[in-house]
C-alpha cells in the first residue's frame, strides 16, 4: 500500500530553521509520523523581511525537505508595502502553486490555508481537479490532528 499524499498551501508557511509559527510544518511533521507523505507550498519571497530568502528572484521554484516534510518554495512577485503590488504576490501564489502542482505526486488530501483567500480557492480547485479530499482552514484556530481526523481517514 502506498502512503497517503498530503498538500498543504500556506503562501506563509515557515520551516523550522525560520522565525515565525510552524504550525504547517509541526502539522506535516506528525503526518509524516504517521505514515503520510507531505507537501507544503509556500512562497520564498518572505512577507515580514520583504526580501527572497528560500529562492532567488531567477528561480521558479526550489525543493527542501526537512524530516521527511517536502517544501516547495514558489517565485512570488515581490512587494514593499501593502497596496497593488501586495494584491499581486498573493495572486502570483495562486498561479504557481497551480504550476508547480503538476510536478509532484496527485495529493490524496489538500489544506488551503491561508489568511487571504487565493490559497484556500486555489486548493479547493485543486482538490475537485485531482478528487482529493479538502480542509480549508482560514487561520482562525491552529491545527490538530483530532480535528482533522475524519479528513485522514
Amino acid at each position: 500500500m502506498t502512503n497517503k499524499c498530503v498538500w498543504i498551501l500556506n503562501h506563509y508557511a515557515v520551516s523550522p530553521d525560520m522565525a515565525g509559527g510552524t504550525r504547517h510544518y509541526d502539522l506535516g511533521r506528525e503526518l509524516v509520523k504517521r505514515g503520510y507523505e507531505v507537501t507544503i507550498f509556500a512562497s520564498g519571497f518572505d512577507h515580514n523581511t520583504k526580501k527572497y530568502i528560500k529562492i532567488t528572484p531567477e528561480e521558479k521554484l526550489k525543493v527542501e525537505d526537512y524530516e521527511g516534510v517536502r517544501f516547495v518554495w514558489l517565485n512570488t512577485v515581490p512587494y514593499y508595502g501593502n497596496d497593488r503590488r501586495r494584491i499581486l504576490n498573493m495572486v502570483s501564489y495562486g498561479v504557481r502553486v497551480v504550476g508547480a502542482a503538476r510536478c509532484f505526486k496527485r495529493p490524496d488530501v489538500i489544506i488551503g490555508s491561508s489568511m487571504h483567500p487565493f490559497a484556500a480557492l486555489v486548493g479547493w480547485w485543486l482538490a475537485r481537479k485531482y478528487k482529493a479530499s479538502y480542509g480549508p482552514d482560514c487561520g482562525t484556530q491552529a491545527f490538530s490532528i483530532s480535528k482533522v481526523s475524519a479528513t485522514f481517514r
